[in-house]
């Protein structure tokens, strides 16, 4: 499992706030991996590179498919996608598509698609810390994971008629849960 700690970064209207990075590795065209710094953006759906970045791999940035991609307030960037081999931990790597922009004007992201599809991404705000990791979970043994959510669900239900502090309750919760997934995955 790799673990990422996040970074401060200011902001405009909230000062410095911690934002989720990670560091992964793409494979350039000469077969050697480059170590890149990325934020890992859940709400992106494909990742994003600077336009600096297909020089450093040596790739011909218009021979990837032209999309344009937008930011939340519409603004849109031209882009190229690659598929291009990802190294996130030391046994996990697989291809992944990166729209690689025309300009250095955006940030390096790390996007759902082929990323969140096939990887475990835990965000732990307490540490302060991204957990990437293979799957725990099988999709054959999704029949026993979710008859352990049902089961937690009635355990749940059953500690929410007593009257306990909202920090016992959460903590409960959180280790219902983590519990779960260990037994599920054992």
């Amino acid at each position: 499992m790799a673990v990422h700690k996040w970074r401060r970064r200011p902001t405009k209207h909230f000062g410095d706030v911690w934002v989720p990075f990670a560091q992964i590795e793409i494979q350039g065209t000469n077969g050697k991996f480059q170590a890149f710094s990325v934020q890992v953006d859940s709400g992106a759906v494909v990742s994003l590179l600077r336009r600096s970045v297909a020089d450093l791999l040596g790739l011909e940035l218009e021979m990837g498919r032209r999309i344009e991609v937008a930011s939340v307030g519409g603004a849109t960037t031209v882009a190229h996608v690659h598929e291009v081999q990802t190294r996130f931990a030391e046994r996990i790597a697989y291809p992944v598509p990166f729209a690689i922009a025309t300009t250095e004007q955006v940030p390096n992201l790390l996007g759902r698609l082929k990323v969140f599809d096939y990887l475990q991404v835990d965000f732990d705000s307490t540490l302060e810390e991204t957990r990437i990791a293979a799957p725990w979970l099988k999709p054959e043994d999704r029949r026993i994971w979710e008859f352990l959510i049902d089961t937690e669900k009635h355990i749940l239900a059953r500690w929410m008629e007593m009257d306990l502090p909202q920090v016992t309750r959460d903590v409960a919760c959180r280790f219902i849960n983590r519990s779960a997934q260990v037994m599920a995955s054992a």
